[in-house]
């Protein structure tokens, strides 16, 4: 289980999801939540140790977002050389590096993270899910290396998982994280609506950005502070 946003961007730093850490020279690694950005540069030699970090506010709109993604990773690279680039972030990402639909950022939909960012920054971009870009970084260099199966939870804003199965991702039709096609993670509706990162909902307490159901709350950061 990894808590928080920082694991979340070591891990992008550490690997995009279906790269090899060590192809990549120095990635700048960029987790989106609902509530804030949160960019690192890890050591190439040593991914566990965090080089310089950066962090905003994550503002509201696709060109604010897009806009503070970039300032971020232009600020990592006053100190340290970047190479390319690694973003997560909650919702369904398709193979073309689109954000089809962010639950916890709502005016985000259809968003081409990963044209819009190397448009910005003139730089190699891979855009994925947070929890699956959490879950392969800790396969390559985190908690889970060294094995061939592995489940990652991501607690942020919201609740996120990602699936290592073989060595290999588990992806869904459209790459949704931690669920093979018409098999979802963890118990839904029968209405099939997902949760804050798309895993499912149970009843529970309305959480912010979202209406009553998720379990996101109680379970997630806003429940935990």
């Amino acid at each position: 289980m990894t808590d928080g946003a920082t694991d979340s961007a070591r891990a992008e730093a550490t690997a995009p999801a279906g790269a090899d850490a060590g192809t990549l020279g120095r990635v700048a690694g960029v987790d989106i939540g609902g509530t804030k950005i949160l960019g690192v540069v890890v050591d190439p030699t040593d991914p566990t140790t965090v080089l310089v970090e950066h962090r905003v506010p994550t503002p509201d709109g696709a060109e604010a977002v897009l806009d503070a993604i970039a300032a971020v990773v232009k600020e990592l690279a006053q100190e340290q050389p970047v190479t390319s680039v690694g973003v997560g972030i909650a919702g369904l990402v398709n193979r073309d590096g689109m954000l089809r639909i962010g639950p916890n950022l709502p005016n985000m939909h259809d968003v081409s993270v990963g044209t819009e960012l190397t448009n910005r920054l003139d730089l190699p971009v891979r855009v994925d899910n947070d929890a699956t870009c959490a879950a392969w970084g800790e396969h390559k260099a985190g908690a889970a290396r060294g094995f061939a199966d592995a489940v990652c939870v991501a607690l942020g804003t919201g609740i996120g998982a990602g699936i290592v199965a073989g060595g290999e991702l588990e992806r869904g039709t459209h790459r949704p994280h931690g669920r093979r096609p018409g098999r979802a993670a963890v118990p839904v509706r029968p209405a099939g609506l997902l949760g804050a990162h798309g895993v499912g909902q149970r009843p529970g307490p309305p959480g912010p950005r979202r209406r009553r159901g998720r379990p996101a709350r109680p379970v997630a950061g806003p429940g935990r502070r």
